[in-house]
């Protein structure tokens, strides 16, 4: 409201109640998709985010934020990104850098933070 940027927490995948890492975003929108929000079933082995491909659900990574200059933009990097494999680290910053202003936060299931670009 006073037109300075806002402060976004990303949740910690496991302990999601503590932000792990903190965006400044101005004018533009986030998305965040991620395996540890809905699991299909009482193992937790299973989430809502599927890979087309395979027909398996194994994120890459536990949680992945774009911050891009639309909310259609941001949700749907999110999920691809949250998709391709982590050792096809090129293939995800190909199709992030074919999206001008958009960028990437990825935490692992370590906690680990890694931000692309």
């Amino acid at each position: 409201p006073d037109g300075s940027a806002w402060q976004i927490g990303l949740a910690d995948p496991r302990e999601p109640s503590r932000a792990l890492h903190t965006l400044s975003v101005f004018d533009q929108a986030v998305a965040t998709s991620g395996g540890y929000g809905t699991r299909l079933d009482a193992a937790g082995l299973y989430t809502h985010l599927i890979n087309p491909r395979t027909g398996h659900t194994a994120p890459a990574f536990e949680s992945v934020t774009v911050v891009a200059p639309s909310a259609t933009q941001a949700d749907a990097m999110s999920t691809a990104l949250a998709l391709i494999p982590r050792s096809e680290l090129s293939v995800r910053l190909a199709l992030l850098r074919t999206q001008p202003g958009c960028r990437a936060i990825c935490i692992d299931g370590l906690g680990q933070v890694s931000e692309l670009s």
